[in-house]
């Protein structure tokens, strides 16, 4: 339900000269959805070489030679970003935490790390760009995770960042939508 909710907004945001970073690929999904959309430049990013493997098949699976170019792929943690990020304009960054399905579970996202990630991934971001974070708080670090993603959120300022948390009130270990929309329309005070 959240997933197609987040592609939405991805969708939304995004236009063919814009550049994204998917800070947790995993098994490729969402950046198999980023390329879909046709943009600029995709920055993959995960810890784990599987992660990285199963994301480069299923591009090159589905995508010709010269669009699944259009990804550069990291094997490394969320917690810093590669140096490339820093010289192009990134406009959405996406994170899915937990642990790469179908793997080790005690090789997952902490919540020290993901903060830490969030801050950098705020400061990188273009204005009017947007980070999304996909929490999965049925498992006790997910749970965690998510309170401490959800308090950092709450402290930004108010006139920088448009936030928005989506969750099922009825289940209450279902996964959670947050957006944080880095605004266009404040003013920088000197």
């Amino acid at each position: 339900m959240f997933i197609e909710l987040a592609h939405s907004y991805w969708k939304q945001l995004l236009g063919p000269e814009d550049c994204a970073i998917d800070a947790t690929c995993g098994n490729g999904f969402d950046t198999y959805f980023l390329l879909s959309l046709g943009l600029k430049k995709i920055l993959a990013l995960d810890i784990q070489s599987q992660a990285i493997e199963a994301t480069k098949k299923r591009l090159d699976e589905h995508f010709s030679k010269e669009i699944a170019s259009k990804v550069s792929y990291f094997q490394m943690s969320h917690e810093n970003f590669p140096e490339e990020s820093y010289q192009i304009p990134i406009k959405l960054i996406i994170y899915n935490l937990g642990y790469l399905p179908g793997s080790d579970k005690k090789i997952k996202t902490l919540h020290s790390s993901t903060i830490e990630s969030i801050k950098k991934a705020l400061a990188l971001l273009i204005e009017g760009g947007m980070v999304s974070i996909m929490c999965y708080p049925g498992h006790s670090e997910g749970y965690d995770e998510e309170i401490a993603v959800v308090e950092f959120a709450k402290s930004l300022p108010p006139n920088q960042y448009e936030i928005c948390y989506h969750t099922q009130l009825n289940k209450p270990k279902s996964p959670r939508l947050l957006i944080i929309n880095k605004s266009s329309s404040f003013q920088k005070r000197s």
